[in-house]
């Protein structure tokens, strides 16, 4: 038998309830482990993530800094890349409740995107 449901049924039939009960302890606490193993793999995954877009797009305002400088940008493009630049792990979501007034995270990730744009042309 390999279902954990079966074998639960099998000693309860056979009348070792105390076994039972210590048989479905131990399998919510590994239910438990591998669960806490999975969100934390998921966080690290979008930590990772936040982390190299955020490389990325200061890499690409940086660039633009040393070519032609910020004042080049327009204003909402500007606004956007000197936040990026006083907060570099931030993710687009805090960047974006920052801006005043607060955006949503895809209008942020559109302007960042247009800055990769102007970056690439450089």
């Amino acid at each position: 038998m390999k279902s954990s449901e079966y074998i639960c049924d099998t000693l309860a039939i056979m009348g070792a309830h105390s076994q039972m009960l210590e048989f479905e302890n131990v399998k919510i606490k590994k239910e438990l482990v591998n669960e806490t193993v999975r969100i934390t793999n998921c966080d690290n995954a979008n930590t990772d993530r936040t982390l190299d877009a955020s490389q990325r797009q200061l890499k690409n305002i940086k660039k633009i800094q040393k070519t032609k400088g910020l004042g080049c940008l327009p204003e909402k493009l500007r606004a956007v890349a000197e936040l990026r630049l006083e907060y570099p792990e931030a993710s687009l979501v805090q960047l974006a409740e920052m801006m005043d007034p607060p955006m949503k995270k895809s209008g942020i990730n559109n302007r960042f995107r247009k800055i990769e744009e102007i970056a690439g042309k450089l």
